[in-house]
């Protein structure tokens, strides 16, 4: 499905593995960019994506990293983010996951809204946990306000992702 949203670059938050950098790098995108914040996960998916010449990986806060990385990127490239970023107890591990926030959804949301351009493609995963008084702190409604205030143009549909509707889909 990456396919359909195909830009210049692709921006990843959550490397996990590097599963969804290294689909993106198959199908095309001529840059991958992907974030991790625990040092294990970010060194697991360098090892397993090192044929992969056009994925940089990145170890860090993503509201952060985009900021830092994507404030001089050339504002006629287009973006897809993939933003997957959040700790739970499937990647959470005592006395290496830092001690930050679980989610940082919202940050990643005002970090892309303070990019030049306010058109790119913005994609959601895991919707299926945002569940009324999730752990992680995030309404649906309030993320779908939140990415209109990047752009009141923003269209919002969702499609399948590991469930139905499980990915959000913003794109002017």
């Amino acid at each position: 499905q990456l396919l359909d949203y195909k830009s210049d670059i692709f921006f990843e938050t959550g490397t996990y593995q590097g599963y969804t950098a290294r689909i993106a790098s198959e199908i095309g995108f001529d840059k991958v960019i992907t974030v991790e914040l625990q040092s294990y996960l970010y060194n697991e998916a360098k090892s397993l994506s090192s044929q992969y010449n056009n994925i940089e990986f990145f170890l860090g806060d993503s509201p952060t990293i985009i900021t830092d990385v994507l404030t001089g990127i050339d504002d006629t490239k287009t973006i897809t983010f993939w933003l997957d970023a959040h700790i739970g107890p499937g990647n959470f591990v005592a006395g290496q996951t830092p001690d930050i926030r679980k989610c940082p959804l919202y940050d990643e949301i005002n970090a892309i809204k303070s990019l030049k351009r306010n058109d790119h493609t913005i994609l959601v995963d895991d919707l299926r946990i945002f569940t009324e008084d999730n752990e992680w702190g995030v309404n649906l409604q309030d993320l779908i306000d939140s990415i209109k205030q990047i752009n009141p143009e923003y269209k919002i549909t969702f499609i399948d992702g590991d469930v139905e509707n499980d990915v959000l889909v913003a794109k002017v």
